[in-house]
């Protein structure tokens, strides 16, 4: 979910209309939601969401108003035949292809399927904007996660 900025022109920034919703009453802004496309366990980062949105703050919205506003359960949202009014930003290395096969693979909104279909088709499908997410400029990477590995150093076979 983004929060608008103050005095934003959707018209100048062109962006469709965004339908206003309830972020809690925290501040004082328009709020919107936006869909992001990333890979498969990847977050987007919120620099690059607010920047590519011109918004103030970005932050995942509630489960019960995603399943509201796009009619899919939260954690099963398809890109495709979501509100012509709710934006989509796809990560530009969809766009461009993965490494291998050049197939993504997106939720259906039906638990256990998958769609799959190329990120420049899935692209230009659901109208995303490509939006380099894998570096914001002025913003760290994250750190490398140091540690053990999550599983045991020597394997031994079961029998």
């Amino acid at each position: 979910m983004a929060r608008d900025a103050p005095g934003r022109d959707d018209a100048a920034h062109d962006a469709p209309a965004h339908d206003d919703f309830d972020c809690g009453g925290a501040r004082p802004g328009r709020c919107f939601l936006t869909g992001v496309i990333v890979r498969a366990g990847d977050r987007p980062p919120g620099e690059a969401v607010r920047r590519a949105m011109g918004a103030r703050r970005v932050g995942p919205a509630r489960a019960d108003l995603v399943n509201a506003v796009t009619e899919y359960a939260a954690g099963l949202v398809c890109p495709l035949l979501l509100p012509e009014s709710m934006p989509l930003l796809i990560d530009q290395r969809l766009v461009d292809g993965p490494p291998g096969p050049d197939v993504v693979y997106t939720p259906t909104g039906e638990p256990s399927t998958a769609l799959g279909i190329r990120g420049h088709d899935l692209a230009a499908l659901c109208q995303a904007k490509p939006v380099d997410l894998a570096a914001v400029p002025g913003v760290p990477a994250p750190a490398a996660r140091g540690g053990r590995p999550n599983t045991p150093g020597r394997r031994h076979p079961v029998g």
